[in-house]
C-alpha cells in the first residue's frame, strides 16, 4: 500500500475534518521530500486534451479568452481566441522554446516568458500550466497549502504563484480534477474554468 494511501486511511478513521486537512498537508509535504509519493506523471511526461476559458489580469489590463491545450510528449500546443474566433493565436513548443502564430504569420519565437510578452502583451509559466490543470502541479518549487478530507490539493504555492483548485468532477471522487483554477503572484492574476478535459488527445497536428 502506498504511504499516501496510508495516510489518508489514518486521517478517515481518527480526526475531525479540519484536523484532517491539516494532517493531510504535513504527511503530503513530508513525502514529496522523501519522495515516498506517487502521482499520474504531469508535464511533459503525460498526454492530455483541456479546453475552456481563461482570464488574465495585469497591471496593464485584463484579457478573456477561450483556450484549447493539448498536451504531449514532445511539448503543448495551444489555441486561444476571443469572440466568434477572433484573433485565433496558436502557441507550439516547450518549457525551453516557444512558438507563436496568428494564421501564417509567425509572430514570435524563443524562451517562453519573452515571447509571449512581446506577442501577447502578457505572459505565464507555461511550463507549469499543464500540472495546474490536472489538479497535479509538478512537484518542482511546489508547496502544498491546503487539502480536502478526501487528500485533493485545494491551495498551492509554485514558483512564486499562489494557485487554488475548486469545483472538482466528479464532486466526491479523491482522483478528481478541478474545473475552476484561480493564480496570483501578486502582479499578474489568472483564472481558468475548464470544461473539457481529457486524456485522450488528437491524431496529427
Amino acid at each position: 500500500m502506498k504511504c499516501s494511501s496510508v495516510a489518508a486511511i489514518i486521517a478517515e478513521k481518527h480526526l475531525s475534518r479540519s484536523a484532517k486537512s491539516l494532517f493531510l498537508i504535513v504527511i503530503y509535504s513530508t513525502l514529496i521530500a522523501t519522495g515516498c509519493v506517487s502521482r499520474a506523471p504531469t508535464g511533459d511526461e503525460t498526454q492530455f486534451l483541456a479546453a475552456g476559458k481563461l482570464g488574465v489580469r495585469t497591471p496593464d489590463g485584463a484579457q478573456s479568452m477561450n483556450f484549447r491545450w493539448e498536451q504531449r510528449p514532445e511539448g503543448f500546443e495551444v489555441t486561444v481566441w476571443g469572440v466568434l474566433g477572433q484573433g485565433r493565436t496558436t502557441l507550439r513548443g516547450n518549457a525551453q522554446r516557444l512558438q507563436i502564430r496568428r494564421g501564417d504569420q509567425l509572430l514570435a519565437e524563443g524562451a517562453p516568458d519573452r515571447v509571449m510578452s512581446e506577442a501577447l502583451g502578457w505572459s505565464l509559466p507555461v511550463d507549469l500550466f499543464a500540472g495546474w490543470l490536472r489538479g497535479q502541479p509538478l512537484e518542482r518549487d511546489l508547496s502544498v497549502l491546503a487539502m480536502d478530507e478526501l487528500g485533493r490539493m485545494t491551495a498551492i504555492e509554485q514558483a512564486q504563484w499562489q494557485i487554488t483548485f475548486s469545483r472538482f468532477a466528479p464532486r466526491d471522487a479523491a482522483d478528481a480534477r478541478p474545473r475552476l483554477i484561480k493564480g496570483t503572484d501578486g502582479v499578474r492574476r489568472v483564472t481558468i474554468s475548464v470544461r473539457e478535459l481529457s486524456d485522450q488527445t488528437t491524431t496529427g497536428r
